[in-house]
Parts: structure tokens; sequence; C-alpha cells
């Protein structure tokens, strides 16, 4: 039986999965592109075995699921990855549109406006950026963000580096969280083998993504330079910082402790038979409990 592997449909997040769509990988696990939204709904329904999932999700999940350590997707400053698009100031937006669906820009955006004393809730629409009337605003996200250029009238905030001035720490924009005695060095083996091919073919990443040369040149250094796939103490202290202000400012449930956060064990080995015979007893008992 393959582990079920629910992963965001995105560029970045290629790195972190390659080859595992084809043999031999593709024989031990499957792997479901999805919205981020959905990516991690899989995980939360029983759907998935193991997903990758923003800071967010994983805030609502960490009680019932364990975080792969070491394996992560950051950034340090601003990677045209997750923008805001705007007509006027900033001061004098009103409305905010999103066409993101689980991404961490939304959570993004309503932290920096409720940070600013103005909550503004986003609405989700699939907007185009000229069709922005004055004071209202677009967060874009992935491919959509990483296409948008400069438009006459508009104005443009990368959330990624807004919050690396106001924090002064790399973002985290997901990790992988699977359910309870999923995750072992066996599996862990197999998601470090496909960020060690990931980040050797960055390239060929880009080049699957972007037809255009122009954006092929200029998306590679993004993700060799500015993006890290590692799960360390500063990135997970910037989570931590993010899950704080999210509280502070009423976005995430502060009725639970911020830091609770588990991880995989990865103490004994596995063979590939065991991990088929866990995740079949994992499901039944899920099963069973509806």
């Amino acid at each position: 039986m393959r582990l079920r592997l629910a992963v965001p449909d995105e560029m970045a997040v290629d790195v972190l999965v390659r080859d595992m769509e084809r043999p031999p990988w593709s024989w031990k696990v499957e792997v479901e592109r999805l919205s981020w939204a959905h990516a991690a709904d899989a995980l939360r329904n029983g759907n998935a075995d193991l997903a990758f999932i923003s800071p967010r999700a994983l805030y609502s999940l960490r009680s019932r699921c364990e975080v792969v350590p070491g394996i992560a997707l950051t950034t340090r400053g601003g990677t045209h990855c997750a923008l805001l698009v705007y007509r006027g100031s900033l001061e004098n937006i009103e409305r905010i549109h999103s066409e993101c669906d689980g991404h961490g820009a939304d959570f993004l955006c309503e932290l920096f406006f409720a940070a600013g004393g103005r909550p503004i809730p986003l609405s989700k629409s699939d907007r185009s950026p000229d069709t922005l009337a004055e004071r209202e605003a677009l967060v874009l996200s992935g491919l959509r963000a990483l296409r948008h250029r400069p438009t006459k009238g508009l104005q443009v905030l990368d959330l990624g580096a807004a919050w690396f001035e106001m924090s002064r720490r790399p973002l985290l924009w997901g990790v992988w969280a699977g359910r309870d005695a999923i995750v072992d060095r066996a599996l862990y083996k197999l998601l470090h083998s496909a960020r060690t091919h990931g980040r050797r073919a960055l390239d060929d990443i880009v080049a699957r993504r972007f037809n255009e040369t122009d954006f092929r040149a200029e998306m590679t250094p993004l993700l060799r330079d500015r993006t890290v796939f590692r799960l360390g103490r500063e990135e997970l202290a910037g989570m931590r910082e993010l899950w704080e202000a999210g509280v502070e400012h009423g976005l995430l449930d502060g009725a639970s402790n911020p830091n609770t956060l588990r991880f995989a064990s990865l103490g004994r080995k596995t063979s590939c038979h065991d991990i088929a015979e866990r995740v079949r007893a994992a499901r039944n008992s899920n099963t069973n409990k509806h």
C-alpha cells in the first residue's frame, strides 16, 4: 500500500517532491497536487498520510499530527511569490481581494493590517489587478505573483520582504506534517532524497513552469539564493513569532499554547513493508472512529 501525499501545486514545492511521481519512488508514494487549503484538508480528514501545509494550517492541526524534522520551505526577504497589489496608498485601502486558497500570503496580509489597527477581512475573488478600483487591493501568490509585472497606477508590496523587515526572521511557508506514527527514518530518507534531487534540478523545475527565457533567468536565482528548504532553529523561531502575532491580533485561537509542536521520532528504522502495515492500521482505526 502506497503512502498518500498531499502537496500544494507550486513551483517551490516541486523541489521537495522531485522524482516522487516517477518509479521507483512512485511505487511507494502517491502524490496528489492540490491547493494549500485542500492539502491541509486532506490531512485533517484522513485522506492523506502526509501533507505539505502552511503554518496557519499547522497551528490548527498541531495536536493531531507530527512534523517532519529538518525539511521546510522558507524564505528570507522578498521573493516575489506573495504580493499585495493595490491602488492608492496602503493607509487608504478599504477592501482586499484574494485569489489564494490557503497560501500563507493571505495570513500575512491579514496580520499586517490587524497589527496596524485596521483589520480588513479578505474576500475571495479571482480578480485581475487591472480591474482594481481606488482603495482596493489584491493578494497574489505562487505563479500568478511571480508573473506579475509593474503596471501603471498599481503599487506592489512584497509580503515576504515586509515580514522580514518587521521581524528580521525567516518566513516559513510550509512544512511536512503527517498522522501519528506515519513518519519514521525510512520515510524521512525518501523526503530528504527528494529534496536533494530537487535542489540539483532547479533549472529543470523552473523550465517546467515557465516557457519564457527571461522568466527562467529570473526565477532560478530566487529558488537558489533566496529560498531555503530546511527547518532549523531560526526557521522555527520565525514560525513561532508568526503564530504569536496571529494569536495577539485575533487571527489564531489563543486558547492553547502556541509553542506546542510535536516532531516525528526517527529513532528506529523500518522497512517499506512496515510502513505499509502502519498506514493500513491507521486508516482502519480512522474508519472505525466514524
